[in-house]
């Protein structure tokens, strides 16, 4: 759950949403589409004898789907910050993402399951490669899954709440800019470096990235939110 990579695309996409009422079930809805579709996998996996006759090869174009989902909107979001410095700030809208109505819980969803198809988050691979090893038992593969959504969803629903809360919370009108803003340049520096050095990756160029150091950005990611949610003085003062 602490990804940093789902943490931004979430937050993004929050910023979105004008209706708090459903950006705040934003984290929610990722967790459960993209827990279930690693669950559903998992007993794919488990099904067969050999882990390596999976066929992975099916998600090599699905795999650029984060990549530039992250980049457009770290560089949409910085392009918008930028162009309003010294004006209200609007985030970028999208029609299909900018939804008052529940189908926008489905779009989050769908979302989700388009990030559980690739193959590089180290938590994902892990549970996965459990599911492989326990036997080939469904139901092993089935609990490994669960357990794993479990925690996205522990994760990604509270900072869901947290960030859509904080990003709606009622200030003045100064320091709600000035609050929308340090929220908007997290996403947005977060999502840039994120998507870059996936698609590195993608391209065969490695820079090693600690799984620790991983969870350590999503952790800071998360703390960030809380500090504006409850500590908004904190922020501005900066």
């Amino acid at each position: 759950g602490l990804d940093p990579d789902h943490l931004a695309i979430i937050n993004g996409i929050t910023l979105q949403e004008t209706n708090i009422n459903t950006s705040k079930w934003n984290g929610f809805m990722f967790s459960m589409g993209h827990g279930m579709t690693v669950t559903l996998v998992g007993v794919a996996i488990a099904s067969l004898a050999n882990f390596n006759l999976f066929p992975t090869q099916i998600f090599t174009y699905a795999e650029w789907i984060p990549i530039v989902l992250l980049l457009f909107t770290g560089f949409y979001n910085a392009y918008t910050l930028l162009a309003n410095a010294t004006e209200s700030y609007t985030p970028w809208k999208l029609k299909f993402l900018n939804s008052n109505k529940p189908m926008s819980l489905l779009r989050m969803f769908t979302v989700g399951f388009v990030f559980a198809l690739v193959f590089d988050t180290a938590s994902q691979t892990a549970a996965w490669t459990l599911a492989a090893q326990q036997d080939s038992k469904i139901e092993a593969a089935l609990l490994t899954g669960l357990i794993f959504t479990f925690g996205m969803v522990i994760t990604d629903t509270g900072n869901g709440i947290l960030f859509s809360k904080a990003y709606h919370q009622t200030q003045s009108k100064t320091t709600a800019l000035k609050l929308q803003k340090a929220l908007g340049w997290i996403v947005a520096l977060s999502s840039i470096l994120l998507g870059l050095h996936q698609l590195l990756e993608k391209i065969k160029i490695e820079i090693p990235v600690s799984d620790t150091f991983k969870t350590l950005l999503g952790l800071g990611i998360v703390l960030f939110t809380v500090v504006v949610r409850f500590y908004p003085k904190k922020i501005l003062k900066n």
